[in-house]
């Protein structure tokens, strides 16, 4: 029974000398009110377990390096720092974490979801069929996918829309639509009507033909 004894305590005492407890992490959290152009940083803090620790950090599972705009340092040997200087549409994504001793490892994933990091999609749109001169008509630039803010502009025939006092009138609906009305439609009416939407990723453009019966020109 001794000796059994001395053997479990010399067991229990190397198991503390050499580091055989896994490390755990504390979790850790990006800010919600992140924007394109704002900077960020996390710290991956090891609550529990024997150094030495090796710290690895991840982007969508992929090993993540230090380039330009992206620095990771050791704070201490219980904690590593993240932070990325400029945020861009490329900055969302899956961070991970990892870290590992000779006992095990763990790990913490936060999701970065960038707002205005995802450029527009707008939904098709068309004018009717049935029009001819004299009626009035509208059409609505409907963004179904993207992060506002957005910013609306209406063209014809590629050329900025002139909003002219009882011609053409554009309105906002909602953060996500703009409706662009006609309100007596004449010859100079026909043509090709473009509804441009840009924010901090990107844009998209969309267009529609408008040809009146007995109105061509």
């Amino acid at each position: 029974m001794l000796i059994e004894s001395a053997l479990i305590i010399f067991l229990i005492s190397n198991q503390e000398i050499f580091g055989s407890k896994a490390p755990r992490i504390k979790p850790f959290h990006f800010s919600g009110e992140l924007s394109i152009g704002f900077r960020t940083g996390v710290m991956c803090i090891v609550i529990d377990g024997d150094p030495p620790f090796e710290f690895e950090w991840l982007k969508d599972s992929l090993s993540l390096q230090e380039k330009s705009g992206v620095s990771i340092k050791s704070v201490d040997e219980f904690t590593s720092a993240m932070s990325i200087k400029n945020l861009n549409a490329d900055s969302n994504g899956n961070y991970t974490c990892r870290v590992s001793n000779s006992a095990g490892w763990d790990e913490k994933i936060d999701v970065l979801n960038i707002k205005g990091a995802n450029s527009p999609k707008i939904k098709p749109f068309m004018f009717s069929g049935e029009l001819r001169e004299g009626l009035r008509t509208n059409v609505m630039c409907s963004v179904i996918d993207g992060d506002p803010p957005f910013d609306f502009q209406w063209f014809k025939d590629n050329r900025p829309l002139p909003q002219e006092k009882g011609q053409y009138s554009v309105q906002p609906f909602d953060e996500f639509t703009a409706i662009l009305t006609i309100k007596n439609l004449d010859s100079s009416s026909n043509g090709n009507y473009s509804c441009r939407v840009t924010n901090a990723a990107g844009l998209d453009q969309k267009s529609g033909v408008l040809s009146m019966k007995g109105g061509l020109k």
